[in-house]
């Protein structure tokens, strides 16, 4: 999948993906309003943007990196990756053509700017997100992505349609949480169907199965089998996505469970996930899947993402049409067999990954109704005396537009989100509590098995899903805390 992306914001490792057209596409059509050349507020938030541009534009150096981007920020991304993004984003996207901002969103605060930039002399678009540190002013997430479509669904009903549009597979399902039993407020929990579309169908959730080993080793601190201090060394053979926080960590440094659990979930880190999926264990794993979900696809068995990469990026595309064609017991010994558990991916090939590679037969499969009963359980589980750190593994900024969108805090006070992305499959799932105690679970996923899907366009989805989502008559409001 070709993305430009940055992270957004700072308190975690997790980036904001952003869905750029491909070359061969064609250009956006531009907002309605006449395209004019506008200058950014002279605000510090402004300011900051007028230097992107103009770094954007060739007008000025980079220069230190430190003194513009938030410390966390320039952990989750490498100078290389900033300058490059930076340095080549005019002319990959618009034709060496300066680069303009046309729009400015009103409903910004002080800390954040959104708006539309131009290509001058073209017919080329695309929105910008920036977000600064509140703290220090520097710029802790930075956007750049597809403008033009926009879901203006504002009832269940209509919304269905919007999904009715995409091309593949898609899924969609949101719950609300309530007690099995009234006098047990903290779960378990059954799921109150409030909107659902091929809920049942087993599609792939790609990385978002990170949950699922998550959920394993909470189990097994809320049992008293192990504790969120407990140390997990860092392993070569357990790297995967070279460049990440975790997979740069040298082998043999030690992180408490907790911190890779937190890296894994909310910061989206494919390397912390591995060594969650190791320490939890390939078998222990599969039996929670057998045991938590219903609808299951060509699941087992239950591979690392190391795994996968090595399937997908392979230079013999026979191992990944022979696996992908195969049942469970022949995959377990493929594994073994073509040396896909012990085998290094060939990284060469993560650049050049655009198309989908078996998105509908390799992976993990589920279906957006299990992703949510996961998230159910998981919410059982950290209101456990001990737990707080699984809260806080999977608890991100939506309020500052982590996970592709910015929730308002007094509407959506604690969102929790994993995402699986691939080319041909996204895959998001949340789980927030509503301003009025409520409690909801929302997942969807699509998936194309011909070409790459449109980020952009799901993330807005998603948007508008929330936003009905806010009206939902609860049956529990104010009950939960």
């Amino acid at each position: 999948m070709a993305r430009w992306m940055l992270a957004l914001l700072a308190c975690v490792c997790l980036c904001c993906p952003m869905a750029m057209a491909q070359e061969d596409e064609p250009d956006v059509a531009p907002p309605k309003k006449e395209v004019h050349r506008i200058d950014p507020p002279d605000t510090p938030v402004g300011r900051q943007l007028a230097w992107v541009l103009k770094v954007v534009n060739g007008q000025e150096p980079l220069g230190d990196l430190s003194a513009r981007f938030s410390t966390r920020f320039l952990e989750v991304y490498s100078a290389t990756e900033i300058t490059t993004t930076l340095t080549t984003l005019r002319k990959t996207r618009f034709g060496d053509n300066t680069v303009d901002l046309v729009q400015l969103n009103s409903e910004d605060n002080e800390d954040t700017l959104s708006g539309i930039i131009n290509g001058r002399q073209s017919n080329r678009f695309l929105s910008v997100f920036i977000a600064l540190d509140e703290k220090t002013g520097r710029i802790a997430g930075l956007k750049f992505d597809q403008a033009g479509y926009s879901c203006a669904a504002g009832d269940w009903e209509t919304y269905g349609g919007e999904f009715g549009r995409l091309r593949g597979n898609v899924s969609f399902a949101s719950y609300e949480l309530v007690p099995m039993d009234e006098a047990e407020p903290t779960g378990p929990y059954r799921l109150r169907p409030v909107y659902e579309i091929t809920e049942r169908d087993a599609d792939s959730v790609s990385t978002a199965y990170r949950l699922w080993a998550l959920a394993v080793v909470a189990q097994r601190v809320a049992d008293g089998k192990a504790g969120w201090d407990d140390a997990i060394t860092i392993r070569d053979e357990w790297k995967c996505i070279p460049g990440g926080p975790t997979a740069t960590l040298a082998a043999g440094t030690t992180l408490p469970m907790r911190e890779v659990a937190r890296r894994s979930a909310a910061g989206n880190d494919s390397t912390a996930t591995d060594h969650l999926f190791h320490t939890a264990g390939r078998d222990e794993i599969e039996a929670y899947v057998k045991q938590t979900c219903k609808y299951l696809g060509r699941t087992f068995p239950v591979l690392s993402v190391r795994e996968m990469l090595f399937l997908k990026l392979d230079t013999k595309p026979d191992v990944l049409k022979r696996y992908g064609e195969n049942m469970a017991e022949v995959r377990r010994e493929l594994l073994m067999r073509e040396g896909i558990a012990a085998g290094t991916p060939n990284w060469a090939g993560l650049e050049e990954w655009e198309t989908p590679r078996g998105g509908d037969k390799v992976g993990w499969f589920v279906s957006v109704a299990d992703q949510c009963r996961v998230w159910a359980d998981l919410r059982r589980l950290e209101q456990k005396p001990g737990m707080e750190a699984l809260a806080e593994a999977t608890r991100i900024n939506a309020a500052g537009g982590e996970g592709g969108l910015r929730l308002s805090p007094e509407q959506w006070p604690d969102v929790r989100f994993v995402e699986g992305v691939e080319p041909g499959v996204l895959s998001y799932a949340w789980l927030l509590r509503r301003a009025d105690g409520a409690w909801y679970t929302m997942a969807m996923t699509w998936i194309d098995t011909e070409k790459d899907v449109d980020e952009a366009r799901f993330l807005d989805l998603a948007r508008a899903g929330f936003e009905i989502l806010a009206k939902h008559e609860s049956s529990t409001a104010g009950s939960a805390k």
